[in-house]
């Protein structure tokens, strides 16, 4: 949103997207103009430009966010009812794999184009996963460390395959 001459920001347009489910997550591909939408149990895509409706990603129960590899040319939903991970097409918009996660709720997920690394932050088992965004192989990580005296987040792999020598 562009910020007017008071300093705040402004409204300068808005995009009726209808469908059902509520959201939670949305992504922009500046790129493609394309608006990534979690709903509920699916995914819509919308043409940033027209509004309109692109592709609706079905099957995503419990859908929170989406990670975009550009590099690879894949998405990834998290699924946190399915405890799962989508992973799809981005030219297409079309499954490629769903992958079962140990962790449980994945929540927040994030791509690492340096490690071609998915990361999910799985809110009800208080831990993360990560996948091998190539190959769809997965790692659960132990248990978050924090507390309000020492805010920093304290991860521990369980695997050390996902550092750069695999020993699992």
């Amino acid at each position: 949103m562009p910020q007017n001459d008071a300093g705040g920001y402004k409204v300068v347009r808005r995009i009726p997207v209808g469908g059902d489910g509520g959201w939670d997550y949305l992504r922009v591909d500046p790129d493609t103009h394309r608006i990534f939408l979690s709903r509920g149990d699916h995914m819509m895509v919308v043409d940033q430009g027209t509004g309109k409706l692109i592709a609706d990603l079905k099957d995503t129960k419990g859908i929170h966010g989406m990670a975009l590899a550009y590099d690879l040319g894949k998405g990834f939903t998290s699924n946190g009812q399915a405890n799962t991970v989508t992973v799809f097409d981005l030219k297409t918009i079309a499954t490629t794999s769903v992958i079962p996660i140990p962790g449980k709720d994945p929540d927040s997920i994030i791509y690492d184009p340096a490690t071609k690394r998915v990361f999910t932050f799985n809110g009800k088992s208080n831990d993360s996963t990560v996948l091998d965004a190539t190959t769809g192989r997965s790692w659960a990580l132990s248990r978050w460390a924090a507390s309000r005296k020492s805010p920093h987040l304290m991860v521990r792999a369980t695997c050390s395959s996902i550092l750069k020598r695999p020993v699992c």
